[in-house]
Parts: C-alpha cells; sequence; structure tokens
C-alpha cells in the first residue's frame, strides 16, 4: 500500500489529470455557480514540490469524520479558508493537497495511466 506524504499540505506540480463528469458539473455551474477562472481536475499525477503547511485538524478531522469538516474545500473552484487563495484542480500548474490524499504511485505504473485510476479520490479537500 503507499504511504502519504508528510504531516501537513503539500504543492505539488501536476503532471497529469484525468477527466470526469464531476469536473464537467463543476464548469457549467452544476454544484454550485462557478467562478473564473475554473480550472478543474480530481484525478491528478504530479510531482511533490515537499512545501508543506502546518495545520492543526479540527475536531471533525481529527475523529476520522472529514467529510464533515466545517472547513472543508472543494478540489476546484474555491478558496482556501485559511488565507483566502484560489484553489485550482490538476489542470493547473501547481495545486496544494492535504497530505492525507497524496501517495506515492508505484514504480511500475506508468504515470501517464496513473491518473484515470484516480477516480476513488474524493471531490473535497479539508483545509
Amino acid at each position: 500500500m503507499s504511504a502519504a506524504h508528510g504531516t501537513s499540505n503539500v504543492k505539488i506540480k501536476s503532471s497529469h489529470c484525468g477527466i470526469c463528469g464531476s469536473d464537467l458539473h463543476t464548469i457549467e455551474s452544476g454544484w454550485r455557480p462557478s467562478t473564473c477562472p475554473c480550472v478543474v481536475g480530481h484525478e491528478t499525477v504530479a510531482w511533490s514540490c515537499l512545501n508543506k503547511e502546518t495545520f492543526v485538524p479540527c475536531k471533525e478531522c481529527s475523529s476520522g469524520g472529514d467529510a464533515k469538516c466545517t472547513h472543508r474545500v472543494w478540489t476546484s473552484n474555491d478558496k482556501y479558508k485559511k488565507d483566502g487563495a484560489t484553489l485550482y484542480g490538476g489542470y493547473a500548474d501547481y495545486v496544494r493537497v492535504p497530505h492525507e490524499y497524496a501517495f506515492k504511485i508505484p514504480d511500475n505504473i506508468p504515470i501517464d495511466v496513473a491518473a484515470p485510476r484516480c477516480v476513488p479520490v474524493p471531490l473535497c479537500s479539508h483545509r
């Protein structure tokens, strides 16, 4: 099993990204009104830049209830609660992600086929 990177958010440099119906739904304001620019993508393969941000997990995240986190942000078309920075998806050059959702891809999986295999990655992050 792959291991997560670090103990905080990490900055990653996007390499490949899949696209799915959720991305199209976001672009078309299907979840809520989209803002411009709206850069989607949550099936992302990237290189870790190891630029970490520390944080103190909230009660929900500490107890494993991260889907109920009141500080969560979507993977695209949102703003980080902590600093107001715009959150871009995997089609951006660089993306900030919680370390819990950053995994090393095994060496035997080519990077160009890894992104579509990331479908189970949650549509929300929690910072």
